[in-house]
């Protein structure tokens, strides 16, 4: 088994804890300001993350995530679910690549804003 797999695992359970949902980027107009348009971007670029971690293209997934991050926070808010759930994956992913001060400030971030 690799690394990866229990990391997949990690993220689902994330996923879970935080209380949010897999994203669908059929249910309607995206969760803050702007276009279905932004939704469907940042559904994609989250969703590629998952199937690269699952390929184990670390960086890459990296990269996918991060511009989901970027997506949500500019046009659903710093404090929006959505945020969290990618920045929760952000964190599991980055504890993968041995990036425990990386992980430990997103996964806070994604906790503060569930509170």
């Amino acid at each position: 088994m690799s690394r990866i797999a229990p990391t997949v695992l990690f993220i689902f359970l994330s996923v879970l804890v935080l209380g949010t949902r897999p994203v669908r980027a059929d249910e309607g107009d995206f969760p803050g300001q702007g276009s279905r348009d932004a939704w469907v971007r940042a559904s994609v670029f989250f969703n590629a993350a998952i199937d690269l971690l699952d390929a184990e293209r670390v960086d890459e997934a990296i990269a996918s995530v991060s511009r989901a991050i970027e997506i949500y926070r500019r046009r659903a808010g710093e404090d929006h679910p959505y945020t969290a759930r990618a920045e929760a994956t952000l964190a599991a992913v980055l504890r993968l690549t041995g990036d425990l001060e990386g992980a430990h400030a997103r996964y806070a971030r994604a906790l503060a804003i569930q509170e």
